[in-house]
């Protein structure tokens, strides 16, 4: 177990084999069940959203404004009787704004969930993100790469009875290292010579410019979410991580990939800063941010998405899928509007300069 880690230090945790599996226990954990109400940010993935469901709850979703700030007073007046917990999402590695969030939970005797799985080795304004909630969620597939992996850390009082989880096996993990799209994404960006020789990007350039993807018109239907994303009982829930991811993590220098990817942050900003169609959904990286991706809020999102990905390069339409149509998503056009127009780009640790640079200079061909 990593416990060097800031955010894990001192605290209970246990290995999950899936970010959503470290979800759903923590209900459990803290006694969320049916007929209970949770608080959920509206620019989500879906994936917390079937979790917290898959216990009986209801979640009830508030504002998140066009920054990805959490709305406290939006999501205070949505409490009722029912509400049993608040989930908080900190967003690509930036801390969501916690003191006054936490004193109204207390107040109210509501638990607090944090949602840290885009922030793993971030800190915010105090300290390591996710030692303020009642229980953290982590995932190590999103910031290090591995298969599988989540982490549910508590408070050591709130901790008194973890439940033992069935491990992944050796022959769970060699079928995820086959099939995993993170393997196919690693080789898309080696095919595209992600190296950034000037003639790759000469004639990479060429070929994404033909064509591009159609943007669906402001009454278009809204896109579901993968179906994978879904709680599947069967498979997601009690279920732990692999001894060797767990192994392996902690062997990891963190210090150095906090470093790398600040690094690469900061140089994909300095040479995009005069592009006006890119605008930073977090224009400045904050101390001790460790940040998973450079987030963009982008004009036809898609179209940039589908001439970055024919030129090798691994950018998403950052949760472009919808959890369902009965959450009343016309109510947050702030988060719709980031669900559809986010794009991120890697800046990862296993980047280097040139690899950056060939990443701004694609999006200066294609500006």
């Amino acid at each position: 177990m990593p416990t060097e880690w800031p955010q894990l230090a001192g605290r209970a945790v246990t290995g999950t084999y899936r970010g959503r599996t470290a979800i759903a226990l923590a209900c459990e954990l803290l006694g969320i069940s049916s007929g209970d109400e949770v608080l959920m940010p509206a620019y989500n993935c879906g994936t917390e959203i079937d979790a917290v469901q898959s216990t009986g709850a209801k979640a009830v979703l508030y504002r998140i404004t066009s920054r990805a700030q959490l709305d406290l007073e939006d999501l205070m007046a949505r409490r009722t009787e029912k509400t049993k917990a608040v989930y908080v999402i900190h967003y690509f590695g930036w801390e969501q704004s916690m003191a006054r969030i936490r004193l109204w939970c207390d107040k109210s005797k509501i638990q607090l969930i944090e949602d840290c799985a885009l922030s793993l080795l971030s800190e915010g304004e105090t300290s390591a993100i996710g030692r303020i909630g009642d229980a953290a969620i982590y995932s190590l597939p999103k910031t290090l790469g591995f298969t599988h992996g989540g982490l549910l850390a508590l408070p050591s009082a709130k901790a008194t009875t973890l439940p033992k989880l069935r491990p992944a096996g050796f022959s769970q993990l060699k079928r995820e290292v086959r099939n995993s799209a993170k393997t196919t994404a690693m080789g898309m960006m080696d095919a595209g010579r992600l190296y950034g020789s000037a003639l790759a990007l000469r004639r990479l350039s060429r070929r994404g410019s033909s064509k591009s993807a159609p943007v669906p018109g402001p009454g278009a239907a809204r896109e579901l979410m993968p179906a994978d994303y879904a709680f599947d009982p069967a498979t997601d829930a009690n279920r732990g991580i692999h001894s060797a991811v767990l192994e392996v993590s902690a062997a990891l220098p963190w210090q150095e990939i906090i470093k790398r990817r600040r690094a690469n942050y900061t140089r994909l900003a300095k040479r995009t800063e005069r592009l006006l169609e890119l605008t930073p959904l977090f224009p400045n990286l904050g101390e001790g941010v460790c940040p998973l991706s450079f987030p963009f809020v982008v004009r036809n999102r898609d179209q940039w998405v589908a001439r970055l990905q024919a030129q090798g390069i691994a950018a998403l339409p950052w949760w472009k899928g919808y959890h369902g149509d009965t959450l009343g998503w016309e109510k947050f056009p702030e988060a719709c509007h980031l669900k559809d127009a986010v794009m991120t780009l890697p800046i990862g640790h296993n980047l280097d300069e040139s690899q950056v640079d060939y990443i701004a200079d694609c999006l200066t061909a294609s500006s």
